[in-house]
């Protein structure tokens, strides 16, 4: 990705890496969430390996071309679940960790790359009205406690997701590295 992107367009400006999973194959059983105690191995292997080194690999590949350019944005999606356990949702632990340790990765390449004029954030979104919560909002009751947990009463939208990234990537947030933006209604303020 890095190397045609680098040959197509000569440098690399901005990434912003949003791959990621809440949830391994074996989660879902018996028509429940599978609690922590009861996590296969291999789920959190997969939880970690998409969210947490997935994103450590690419800002990598892409850090070393923007060292070279002497400038460059990151922009890693994390998760509110980096900053706080959600409530009513079981077996969440590998996402949480996954996404806390994006978290703590952004600020150690923001403070390791600002002397090439790199700047690296992270955006923590709440529940956003993606394909991603579609099966928490069969959960009995849960819809209903997430939206009272969030001071706004809804769902984030996607354009709300897109216009946060557009503006941490640009140069109007040119003195922001190392933020962890929390676009979350409200939800983390309790």
């Amino acid at each position: 990705m890095v190397r045609t992107c680098s040959e197509e367009f000569g440098k690399i400006d901005i990434v912003l890496h949003c791959a990621g999973i809440a949830r391994g194959k074996h989660q879902w059983l018996n028509g429940r969430w599978r609690p922590m105690e009861e996590l296969e191995e291999s789920d959190w292997d997969t939880i970690i390996d998409v969210n947490l080194k997935g994103t450590f690999l690419v800002d990598q590949q892409v850090g070393i071309q923007m060292i070279k350019q002497r400038a460059g944005s990151i922009v890693n999606v994390a998760s509110m679940s980096g900053v706080v356990a959600n409530r009513g949702v079981l077996g969440h632990g590998a996402y949480c960790a996954s996404k806390a340790g994006v978290i703590g990765l952004t600020k150690v390449l923001a403070t390791e790359w600002a002397q090439y004029n790199i700047r690296v954030n992270a955006i923590s979104p709440a529940y956003m009205d993606t394909g991603m919560v579609e099966r928490l909002k069969s959960i009995p009751g849960l819809y209903q406690t997430q939206l009272a947990m969030t001071p706004m009463g809804r769902y984030g939208q996607p354009a709300e997701f897109a216009k946060t990234a557009v503006f941490l990537a640009s140069e109007e947030a040119s003195y922001i590295t190392g933020c962890n933006l929390l676009l979350d209604g409200g939800y983390t303020a309790w």
